[in-house]
């Protein structure tokens, strides 16, 4: 499959990375030699598991939406009863031909909240089967939060991820939306704004979502329609300059009444002098 993408594609640089000391890496270099792609094919062997990005589950589906192969720690006829020939990821990635990446959704098999990147397998320009890869959104938000963290530690910042239709993926600080909140942001300038391409600055506007008056900006991500939000409440981005100001008027309230007792001490000398 690789060697086809690689006379397909136009980025010649393109590469195949395998990872892992199994028993087919041996064969796999072989036939890597064989088919001549051994220079565009990298073994990097054992990796910690930490080091590898989550991907949470992998399935392959035929043409018609059935499990041929899934890391679902699940039965053979739990397996024959999950098709995904009715999501709306599986339709579109057969009608373009192209990966396509879900809004977010919930498992048939897990329930939980995830995130689908399905990719076509063609053969002869007939797409013959779908790899699909989940990822559970609340890993996701959890990287997210975790880089963010480290590169702003001391921030209050809030982020907001929205789907391309509008809908709020998730928020950094909340675990778990209703329904009705998810959809709070659908018809608002910044979902409109950022979806059109633009980086919207977000001047004192009022969040319900969060309650509170923030400033931020929001960006779309690439061609996914999704939209990235960073806000902070108002509140937090004056806080130290009112501390600022405080300390300040703390010295020159000082200072000033420094001045005022020794002023009124000279001036009773003088009185007595006099």
């Amino acid at each position: 499959a690789f060697q086809l993408i690689k006379k397909k594609s136009s980025d010649k640089k393109i590469k195949l990375l395998l990872v892992g000391d199994g028993t087919l890496k041996t064969s796999l270099q072989r036939k890597a030699n064989d088919l001549k792609i051994n220079d565009d094919v990298l073994f990097y062997g054992s990796v910690p598991h930490n080091k590898v990005p989550e991907i949470y589950n992998i399935h392959i589906a035929d043409a018609n939406g059935v499990i041929l192969a899934t890391t679902l720690d699940i039965s053979k006829e739990q397996l024959a009863t999950y098709k995904i020939q009715d999501r709306d990821y599986f339709q579109e990635a057969i009608r373009t031909k192209k990966t396509v990446t879900s809004n977010s959704i919930t498992g048939k098999v897990t329930g939980e909240e995830l995130i689908i990147s399905a990719s076509p397998v063609i053969k002869n320009n007939e797409v013959v089967g779908v790899s699909v890869a989940s990822f559970q959104v609340e890993k996701l938000k959890n990287k997210i939060k975790e880089s963010f963290s480290k590169s702003n530690p001391a921030g209050e910042n809030q982020i907001i991820l929205l789907d391309s239709t509008g809908q709020i993926i998730f928020i950094s600080d909340r675990k778990l939306l209703t329904e009705s909140e998810k959809s709070l942001l659908k018809n608002s300038e910044i979902y409109h704004k950022s979806k059109d391409g633009e980086v919207y600055f977000i001047e004192n506007v009022y969040f319900p979502i969060i309650n509170k008056s923030v400033i931020g900006v929001s960006s779309s991500i690439n061609s996914s329609g999704w939209i990235v939000i960073s806000v902070s409440p108002i509140e937090e981005i004056f806080r130290p300059l009112i501390k600022i100001q405080s300390v300040i008027w703390l010295i020159l309230g000082t200072a000033l009444l420094f001045s005022i007792t020794i002023s009124s001490y000279l001036i009773r000398k003088i009185k007595i002098i006099y």
